[in-house]
């Protein structure tokens, strides 16, 4: 499995952001003479969404200074990850916020029909 596959099958977002700082620490000895990665791209830790954000947009100016073939399709596939943990990252992120919100949702609602529902019992009918 190629680890693009495994940032995008991740279950939690604890698993993205544990493969790509894996992923991460293996750019340090992964630099071609002839394109070198940005230093930003390769520093740990990893410090949430905005980071990863911001080392995919070093990574698009890194592609359009690489001349050689073989080195600019190397920070290709560095950028294709970064992007990849952020899409995964925003999917997770929004189904947690959703889960969230719906389970707040309901718990407002039960409260609500609960204190309802003790109001009309303990009313007196009306004659």
């Amino acid at each position: 499995m190629k680890i693009t596959e495994a940032i995008r099958t991740a279950e939690t977002e604890h698993v993205v952001y544990f493969l790509l700082a894996a992923y991460v620490e293996t750019l340090e000895h992964s630099d071609t003479p002839e394109c070198l990665l940005p230093a930003g791209v390769k520093r740990l830790p990893i410090a949430g969404v905005a980071d990863i954000s911001q080392r995919a947009g070093l990574l698009a100016g890194a592609i359009n200074e690489c001349s050689h073939g073989q080195s600019r399709s190397f920070v290709e596939e560095v950028g294709d990850i970064f992007v990849a943990t952020l899409q995964r990252l925003e999917h997770l992120i929004g189904v947690r916020q959703f889960a969230h919100g719906t389970e707040l949702r309901i718990r407002s609602r039960g409260v609500a029909e609960t204190s309802a529902q003790k109001q009309r019992v303990k009313s007196p009918p009306q004659r």
